[in-house]
């Protein structure tokens, strides 16, 4: 995708990868809540939004917030 031009990111969500492990529960709504708050701060524009398998889970968790 990004050799066709398009701003690609990959996120590194809480609990997964080398991002911290917090002490709280870790489900889709949290996901999702840290999705949002990157496209607000950090895209700042309308986006299309990809995941695959618990990825796909957390983006469709998106309609529930109000990012950009």
């Amino acid at each position: 995708l990004a050799a066709l031009g398009w701003r690609v990111y990959s996120l590194d969500l809480l609990g997964f990868g080398r991002s911290d492990q917090p002490g709280c529960a870790l489900d889709n709504r949290l996901w999702g809540r840290q999705v949002c708050a990157f496209l607000t701060d950090v895209v700042q524009t309308p986006a299309v939004v990809v995941g695959n398998s618990l990825g796909g889970l957390t983006a469709l968790q998106l309609q529930f917030y109000n990012p950009p």
